[in-house]
């Protein structure tokens, strides 16, 4: 599936939506309660423009990991971020995800 995008939740947008196996497509898991949006495009990053987490702005990174540290306040839930891996912890990370699902 190289070169295929799923982008699970817009940039800007309020709404999570997650890939349903049962369903064979995206389906709105929930609404963010706070008012914030998501920072950029949420799914699987194309590593054809990103090589490395360098590459993306310093800003961006910053704001996306805010945005983890507190889009659960308001339901009263904890999230806790550890900074950013560089692209080979991703690619580990994404095959034992493949491996636990079967894919």
């Amino acid at each position: 599936m190289d070169g295929v995008v799923f982008v699970e939740t817009p940039a800007g947008s309020r709404n999570k939506y997650e890939w349903d196996e049962e369903l064979g497509g995206l389906a709105l898991d929930r609404r963010l309660f706070t008012s914030m949006s998501y920072p950029a495009d949420y799914g699987y990053i194309a590593w054809m423009r990103i090589t490395d987490i360098h590459d993306i702005p310093a800003e961006l990174r910053n704001e996306i990991e805010h945005f983890f540290q507190v889009y659960k306040d308001l339901e009263h839930k904890k999230t806790e971020t550890y900074g950013f891996g560089n692209r080979d912890d991703a690619v580990r990370l994404i095959a034992e995800a493949r491996e636990r699902v079967g894919a």
